[in-house]
């Protein structure tokens, strides 16, 4: 699950400190238009918690989780794959602007319902290994799951700049400025980078073992236990008094 962590935030990383360069010289978006993409991934939010708990009801948390990931990756790479193929419409034409906002939606739903899931995998994973070492870690384990982005953001961020000077991007061209050529380079190499390292992290999963059968017996072992816990010790034997007879 850490490994899978460590991929995924790499990615993400070095989405988000691409995004602007992609947003202004790619697709020539306006201020007002990325203000309108960021209402649609705080739209997607609630429509992500919505379709978490039905998703991992129907097909499991780990088929739901690996599948919801999947689209994600998918989604969130087909509007650059689609420019680079030249089946985008022209910047400049509303289409651009509603393909991108449609598909940010829908791609930040699909990942915000796995990452819910991937949480409470996380929990079984907590009970798994108290079943198996007899210790409770969910402090620990918790805590190295919420520093694990902080981390790979970092790595995302530096790679990021090692893409913007492979490509020769200008340090100081006004925005729209910069040359088409200069960012379909960009778009080549970042692609294939993120998409990889997120289907990297889809892999990983595939190895995580614990079903619901797994997850209920260890649910009913750690109950056992405290059922033992709770009843305290037992009684002490009375004294047997043997008569002289």
């Amino acid at each position: 699950m850490m490994l899978s962590g460590l991929c995924s935030g790499v990615a993400a990383g070095m989405t988000n400190a691409l995004s602007q360069y992609f947003y202004l010289e790619f697709w020539g978006l306006s201020a007002a238009n990325i203000s309108m993409l960021a209402l649609a991934s705080v739209l997607a939010s609630v429509s992500g918690v919505a379709a978490a708990a039905p998703t991992s009801k129907a097909f499991g948390k780990k088929a739901a989780m690996l599948g919801l990931f999947s689209l994600a990756t998918v989604t969130a790479s087909a509007p650059i794959l689609l420019r680079l193929l030249g089946l985008m419409p022209q910047n400049g034409t509303g289409w651009v602007f509603a393909i991108l906002w449609v598909d940010a939606f829908l791609a930040t739903t699909l990942a915000i319902a796995g990452y819910i899931i991937i949480s409470s995998m996380i929990a079984d994973i907590v009970e798994d290994a108290a079943v198996k070492t007899g210790v409770r870690s969910e402090g620990l384990l918790f805590a190295a799951n919420g520093l694990l982005p902080k981390f790979t953001a970092g790595i995302g961020v530096f790679m990021s700049g090692l893409l913007l000077t492979f490509v020769a991007f200008p340090s100081h061209a006004p925005a729209g400025t910069v040359a088409p050529e200069i960012m379909r380079h960009l778009a080549l190499v970042y692609l294939p980078i993120t998409f990889g390292m997120n289907m990297l992290s889809i892999l990983v999963l595939v190895f995580y073992r614990i079903d619901r059968e797994t997850h209920e017996r260890n649910v009913a072992a750690l109950a056992g236990e405290k059922t033992v816990g709770d009843a305290g010790p037992p009684p002490e034997a009375e004294p047997v008094i043997a008569s002289a007879g």
